[in-house]
């Protein structure tokens, strides 16, 4: 938080009007990149997936995935395949 005020003050110091206007653009532009790739880590994490995300799963992810899914309900998961070398489900 303190980071773009900081970034802010150093560029009206350096530049003037035309430098805090700048330091907002580049702020406003790295916060809208945040919220999506956020976003997108929130879905993925909530179970949440597009339908054509588990057709380019091979089965490695397919079982991560899988495993994810009681997860986020609540369930404990043993991840058997990381303990015999392979994917099971």
């Amino acid at each position: 938080m303190l980071a773009p005020v900081l970034l802010l003050v150093r560029l009206y110091h350096a530049l003037g009007v035309g430098g805090l206007v700048l330091g907002v653009i580049l702020v406003a532009a790295a916060t809208l990149v945040d919220l999506r790739v956020r976003r997108a880590v929130v879905c993925r994490r909530s179970g949440g997936c597009t339908p054509t995300e588990p057709a380019r799963l091979d089965d490695q992810d397919m079982a991560v995935a899988t495993a994810r899914m009681p997860r986020r309900d609540g369930w404990n998961v043993v991840d058997l395949s990381r303990r015999k070398g392979q994917p099971r489900l």
